[in-house]
């Protein structure tokens, strides 16, 4: 099977990672598949490359700021443009902003039936709330909504990451018999565990520090959850340690010498700094923007056998207490910073959770393999009956 995969994202981050997740595994399954990506390139020309014999097509953007938006103009014309001539058999797009659902329908009036993945909350009421700048917030609010909810009933399937997207997606029109939820797997292929002394020395922790770990960006209303709880620790358990993986450009101004804020980091760096933790958080405040999320750090907490402490938003909290790989607090720094503490006394729970944790990320039914195979039984449905 010919597949096109569509990301607005930038090659290696935010959705676009789900979308080679599922690339990779559908290759070893042995179709062909290409995914279109925004590139961070300083010219107008394209660039084609294959990772794990997935095709990977990175399109520059006409504006900086546009990078990886899902709004640059010049990235829409550039995909339809160069998708003129090519021939696929389906095409999943990730998310329907404009640099993903132009190119989509555009091959979906050529007759190629149309998926559309739906793992954020974007529009009115989600993450678009979540702008600090009033002006922007004001601007995007409509076109978000516009573009998330327009285009969900013109798509043969849709796939969606939790209960609450799915429920939307309905609400939207969306064919019912046709939705899948579809999680992201919970194994990081080649995750081998590291040693815990290993992390600490890399990044120059003691071995007597308790370590909480946290990956990637976040909500300023979750920095400031986060903040206020780890600060909370820091008066009771003094040899508490903070380490945040990732970039993020809404840390509160809380400076303290127990924080370590890493900024963007590579895969080997992320698994070192994970196997430091003894711990690691999801700290989601109770927002519409997380309750339609499934974070892919999640994940990354498994595969590195790392208990979860999650506050309870979203689907992630049942998933937690069903497999015991960690626990759950109310979505308050207060309840946060007793949850962990009570955990942090308990050392034989660590390791219990720790270890469960690690067999979920090794459970075949719940890997990325599993979840690809999903895929593939929603693509053949979908492809015997199709209605341009």
């Amino acid at each position: 099977m010919r597949i096109l995969m569509i990301s607005y994202n930038q090659v290696g981050r935010g959705t676009y990672l789900r979308t080679y997740e599922f690339a990779r595994e559908l290759v070893k399954l042995k179709h062909n598949v290409t995914i279109l990506a925004d590139s961070n390139l300083k010219n107008s020309n394209f660039k084609s490359w294959q990772s794990h014999g997935v095709n990977i097509i990175e399109f520059p953007s006409l504006f900086n700021k546009y990078i990886g938006s899902g709004w640059d103009p010049y990235s829409i014309m550039s995909r339809i443009n160069w998708l003129e001539p090519e021939d696929y058999d389906i095409v999943h797009g990730f998310e329907s902003r404009p640099t993903v659902i132009f190119p989509a329908l555009r091959l979906k009036k050529k007759g190629i039936p149309l998926v559309l993945d739906w793992c954020d909350f974007f529009g009115k009421g989600g993450s678009v709330e979540e702008r600090t700048n009033r002006l922007f917030k004001t601007l995007y609010r409509p076109l978000e909504t516009y573009f998330e909810n327009d285009y969900r009933s013109k798509a043969n399937a849709n796939t969606v990451v939790c209960r609450i997207l799915y429920k939307r997606a309905i609400e939207m029109g969306a064919n019912q018999e046709k939705i899948r939820i579809i999680r992201n797997g919970y194994n990081m292929r080649g995750w081998d565990l590291i040693p815990k002394d290993l992390g600490r020395d890399f990044l120059g922790y003691g071995q007597k520090d308790f370590i909480i770990g946290y990956v990637g960006a976040l909500f300023s209303k979750d920095a400031n959850l986060m903040a206020k709880a780890f600060e909370e620790i820091l008066q009771r358990l003094p040899n508490a340690k903070l380490l945040h993986l990732g970039r993020s450009n809404f840390w509160p101004k809380f400076s303290n010498q127990s924080i370590n804020i890493t900024g963007p980091v590579n895969d080997l760096y992320l698994r070192k700094g994970l196997a430091a933790c003894d711990i690691c958080w999801l700290p989601l405040s109770d927002i519409p923007a997380n309750w339609g999320r499934f974070p892919l750090k999640f994940s990354a907490y498994l595969s590195a056998g790392k208990p979860v402490i999650t506050t309870n938003v979203g689907d992630i909290p049942g998933l937690v207490n069903k497999f015991q790989v960690g626990i759950t607090s109310l979505a308050n720094s207060h309840s946060l910073a007793e949850q962990t503490l009570k955990l942090a006394s308990k050392p034989e729970k660590i390791q219990f959770y720790s270890e469960e944790a690690k067999k979920l990320s090794e459970i075949p039914e719940e890997s990325w393999e599993s979840r690809a195979n999903e895929l593939l039984q929603l693509y053949e449905i979908i492809m015997t009956k199709f209605e341009v």
